[in-house]
């Protein structure tokens, strides 16, 4: 199976299905599916892991918000995912300065390495609706500090 079959089975098998693990057994990813049924979706395959972060960087320059949502994907198991998350915080503190609204998302999944680029208004407008829903709920504290709180800090700080 190719990555960007395997990322859209991953979206409609285990991102949009009711999860025990979530509050009031909600879905891990409930704006997933619609995004991805919608066309709103990119998903770039990297072969060559030396070209990776180049690709991150070169779709953040070039995002314009028409696809919701763009997933840039290895299926090569070099990077970490401390070194996905490192590189999408050392991102994201530069858009900050930059006052660029994106945001970067790291993920890691059957041994695919993934950065998701989206608009941070976006993101955050979609997690202040989840937060009314008590979906975070079951985070631990320090989680929704550094992955909510934090980004919506940040986000207050463009306007």
């Amino acid at each position: 199976m190719n990555i960007s079959k395997a990322i859209e089975n991953y979206i409609l098998s285990y991102l949009s299905k009711p999860n025990s693990r979530f509050y009031n057994n909600s879905q891990p990813c409930p704006f997933a599916k619609k995004s991805l049924l919608e066309n709103k979706v990119k998903i770039i395959q990297v072969s060559d892991i030396r070209n990776f972060w180049g690709t991150v960087v070169n779709e953040c320059e070039k995002f314009t918000g028409e696809k919701e949502v763009i997933i840039i994907a290895c299926n090569n198991s070099s990077i970490t995912l401390q070194e996905l998350i490192g590189g999408c915080d050392a991102l994201n503190q530069m858009f900050s300065v930059q006052s660029k609204d994106l945001w970067l998302l790291s993920s890691e999944n059957f041994a695919n390495s993934m950065v998701l680029v989206q608009k941070l208004s976006k993101l955050d407008d979609a997690s202040k609706q989840l937060e009314q829903k008590d979906y975070y709920k079951l985070y631990p504290k320090q989680s929704f500090e550094k992955h909510v709180i934090e980004r919506r800090k940040i986000r207050q700080n463009l306007t």
